[in-house]
């Protein structure tokens, strides 16, 4: 196990290899994201009854525990670390974006967040776009509409022990949460039509709502 007062020489070495980890991680993740990727892999995994979305979350956990595993094991040195009631303060902010965040999956059916329905492309990072031109909003996405990439960085950041190793991950975290939602919009864009186009109107892209009604 390593030690939270490695020196910063070390520190810093432990931090690259962070880097390069978490990054080598988006890049295989967007990879899976891609639609080519669906439309290749889908028809195989369904001759052996899986669906892409259980494949995709099955090996997302697979390869975020090993780059987990780098985060804990490699040389780091504490930035800060908060007692008292900073400390439960903090906790506490991290136990309410933990809440919304499952908030979030119960929202969406948590059936179809990690199992999918077998389609191309299943749409489970946001409300779902229905056959009679609507959106089914719900929960906390009726205040934001990418709940599922802020609210786990914001856990993250709320952290009242911050280490070198987990200041490059959430960093390069946030970045990536915040291209993939961008990346996200516009294929929800195409998607969605008139309704999506209502749903912008209503809900920000971070979080507020306006008064238009829907």
């Amino acid at each position: 196990m390593n030690s939270d007062d490695a020196s910063w020489p070390k520190a810093r070495q432990g931090m690259f290899q962070i880097v390069s980890a978490t990054v080598a991680f988006a890049l295989w993740h967007s990879l899976l994201c891609s639609l080519p990727a669906k439309q290749r892999l889908t028809p195989l995994l369904q001759k052996r009854g899986v669906t892409y979305r259980l494949f995709f979350m099955v090996q997302s956990a697979v390869t975020f525990g090993a780059l987990l595993g780098l985060i804990f094991t490699r040389p780091t040195r504490t930035i800060y670390r908060f007692t008292g009631a900073l400390k439960l303060l903090f906790l506490g902010l991290q136990a309410l974006c933990a809440i919304v965040c499952a908030w979030s999956v119960l929202s969406l059916s948590p059936k179809r967040f990690f199992f999918g329905r077998g389609e191309v492309e299943p749409e489970a990072q946001g409300p779902e776009l229905t056959g009679e031109g609507k959106i089914e909003v719900s929960g906390p996405f009726r205040w934001s509409r990418h709940a599922l990439e802020w609210f786990p960085i914001l856990t993250l950041f709320f952290t009242p022990h911050l280490k070198t190793n987990w200041l490059a991950f959430n960093l390069l975290g946030a970045i990536y949460s915040v291209v993939g939602a961008i990346h996200e919009e516009k294929r929800l864009d195409e998607r969605g039509g008139a309704a999506y186009a209502r749903y912008k109107k209503q809900v920000g892209f971070w979080f507020g709502r306006s008064n238009e009604s829907e």
